[in-house]
């Protein structure tokens, strides 16, 4: 278009109105009145050219302002429309943004034929992409790209807007062949003009990722340089910014075992952001117990990267974090079985002497830090185990050697057991069996030894030449009082205080049954009160309480005070006594029956006078009044009870 501008001034240079009117001369589509075309001076005649549908070439026409009595009325103002080829200006992408204008002196847009255009050109290679972003305060942008300078070829991409304003862009449009590209910075709507600005761009890579973080599993949570998560699973963090402002971003990083160098290949890539977003990325399936440092970049969506960034600020040969995830603890090795001092070692299927036995094993976790204790299980052969421990010990060391304690065993009882390792935490290893033998055999027998004798079953006061009843036992015991049920030796019992002059007769030695001698036939022929037996076996001895022999029954008489020489007719003095005595001559002192007594050798053929028939008193019948009224040498007397001799 050859005029320069697109509106003309209308001024009254004299007194009064001054009232005009215009029109076009030829009246072609081409030209035409923007607002009133009529009014009074002073005034702007606005006109808009529309070069749609025109081929190139000069468009003339001429505008008449009609004044009524004024001085050289009507007014004429030639007008030219020259339609002309878009003349492209040459571009480097990646320079400075473009400040531009579009004017009615502007060609028409090849592909929007109702506006103005200003075109302008780049080299491109074939697979390189290029983004071009217009914007204006003004007007609707609108921009095109095209590799042809043919107008009638469909242009690559088109774009009207961009964020929903006045923008238009094409983000990273792929360049199909090597070659010259055209740009079209154009409006949306016909005949716009007005400022704007251009940018044209190859895709830059991101920037350097800012914020580096290292959190737990829950995003939230950070984990301080140099230290310890107790997941598997760790989340980067990294603020992500790029030249181009529109460029979705993703965090990529690369996570390697401290000792190992980085080799710049990303271990994991997280999701999507937008430009300056903080983007995440989450690193999965850590090793426990190990160290780790780590680096990040930004990514663009055409797959470019920004440079490296160690996290930490630290030497790459310390850790940015480790790991020490709580697992349980391995299965205890090592299991060993010991005497109550912890030194002296049981045999499998061997003995222990005492009630309690130490067991011991090397317990281990996957965790250094741990401190691991150990859990034991004994159960008497034939009874399944239940994995509910029956004993436990301290903690120790990861590595070290646990013990515990198994106290409160049975006696003649066999044994066998399991153990496991438990942690501070309370995780527990699953059971490992002693011995290596079926759980039907014996890992342990008890088998106490004896360091005492006891008279469980105390001799009772009984008849002389009786059984002693109940019987009288005798237990093999520890120190405790507990009876050694696995003692099955000889018990030999004696009179230790021998009150009557007594013989002990029966069965006096007798072995243990589970640990207890019993005594069923044991009796003592002389009467006493005191009688004591004391037992002994093994270098042990035992001394049992008092108790008392009684007289059996009567079964003979006996002159205890014989008759004694005495003038005829006197009373024989002392008095003769009579007693009854059992088979064992103990006096039967429950004796109370008649005793008579009477001449046995008649050596003067007297007569015996007085009381000669006597109740006996405690088994003794005492004559005071007895006398013989003939004298005479060799006289005896007999003495006589019913059932007695």
């Amino acid at each position: 278009m050859a005029a320069p501008a697109d509106s003309l001034s209308v001024a009254n240079g004299g007194p009064g109105t001054l009232s005009w009117v215009a029109h076009f001369v030829r009246g072609d589509a081409w030209l035409a009145f923007v607002g009133p075309n009529s009014g009074t001076a002073p005034a702007t005649l606005r006109i808009a050219f529309n070069p749609a549908g025109l081929p190139m070439g000069v468009y003339r026409d001429t505008v008449i302002v009609d004044a009524e009595n004024a001085a050289d009325s009507p007014g004429r103002v030639p007008v030219e429309f020259m339609v002309h080829p878009c003349q492209p200006t040459s571009v480097v992408p990646n320079a400075a943004a473009l400040q531009d204008s579009l004017t009615t002196a502007d060609c028409s847009a090849p592909h929007r034929s109702k506006s103005f255009a200003r075109v302008y050109s780049f080299t491109g290679a074939k697979g390189d992409s290029i983004s071009i972003a217009m914007a204006s305060t003004v007007f609707d942008a609108f921009v095109t790209l095209d590799s042809s300078a043919n107008d009638a070829v469909t242009p690559l991409a088109t774009n009207d807007s961009c964020t929903g304003g006045n923008d238009a862009c094409l983000r990273y449009q792929l360049l199909p062949v090597g070659g010259t590209y055209r740009i079209e910075a154009t409006s949306a709507g016909a005949a716009q003009t007005g400022a704007f600005t251009l940018s044209v761009t190859r895709p830059r890579s991101p920037d350097a990722t800012q914020s580096l973080a290292q959190l737990r599993g829950d995003s939230v949570t950070a984990v301080p340089t140099g230290g310890t998560t107790d997941q598997a699973t760790v989340v980067l963090r990294g603020v992500v910014t790029d030249p181009d402002a529109a460029d979705s971003l993703r965090l990529q990083v690369e996570l390697e075992p401290v000792g190992t160098a980085f080799t710049g290949t990303p271990t994991a890539t997280g999701a999507r952001v937008a430009n300056g977003q903080t983007a995440f990325v989450a690193a999965t399936g850590l090793a426990n117990n190990s160290a780790y440092h780590w680096q990040a970049r930004t990514l663009d969506q055409t797959g470019r990267a920004g440079p490296w960034t160690a996290f930490g600020g630290n030497a790459e040969s310390a850790p940015d974090f480790s790991t020490s995830i709580p697992v349980p603890p391995n299965a205890p090795t090592g299991l060993g079985q010991f005497q109550s001092d912890g030194n002296t070692a049981i045999a499998v299927g061997g003995a222990t002497t005492g009630r309690s036995v130490i067991l011991k094993a090397t317990v281990t976790d996957s965790n250094p830090g741990d401190q691991l204790r150990l859990d034991v299980e004994a159960q008497p052969v034939g009874t399944a185990f239940k994995n509910s421990p029956s004993g436990s010990g301290a903690p120790v060391a990861n590595g070290g050697i646990a013990t515990a304690t198994l106290a409160g065993l049975s006696d003649n009882t066999a044994y066998h057991w399991q153990a496991r390792a438990v942690d501070q935490t309370g995780r527990a290893s699953g059971w490992a069996s002693f011995g290596n033998n079926a759980e039907t055999a014996t890992d342990f027998r008890v088998a106490v030894a004896v360091t005492q004798l006891a008279f469980t079953g105390q001799p009772s006061n009984a008849v002389a030449g009786a059984a002693i009843t109940p019987a009288v036992q005798v237990s093999a015991q520890d120190a405790l009082g507990n009876t050694i049920t696995s003692f099955t030796g000889n018990v030999t019992v004696s009179i230790a205080n021998n009150a009557g002059g007594g013989t002990l007769s029966g069965t006096v030695t007798i072995a243990a049954v589970n640990g207890v001698a019993s005594f069923s036939t044991l009796s003592i022929d002389k009467v006493g009160s005191g009688y004591t037996l004391t037992a002994s076996a093994t270098g042990l001895t035992t001394t049992s309480g008092p108790f008392a022999i009684t007289p059996a029954a009567a079964k003979q008489l006996a002159f205890t005070v014989q008759p004694t020489d005495v003038p005829a007719g006197a009373p024989i003095t002392p008095a003769v006594q009579i007693t009854a005595r059992d088979q064992f001559g103990n006096t039967a002192s429950g004796f109370t029956g008649n005793v008579t007594v009477a001449i046995g050798n008649n050596a003067g053929g007297g007569t015996l006078s007085g009381t000669t028939t006597q109740a006996a008193v405690s088994g003794v019948a005492t004559f005071g009044t007895l006398n013989i009224d003939k004298t005479g040498t060799g006289y005896t007397l007999t003495a006589s009870s019913t059932g007695l001799a």
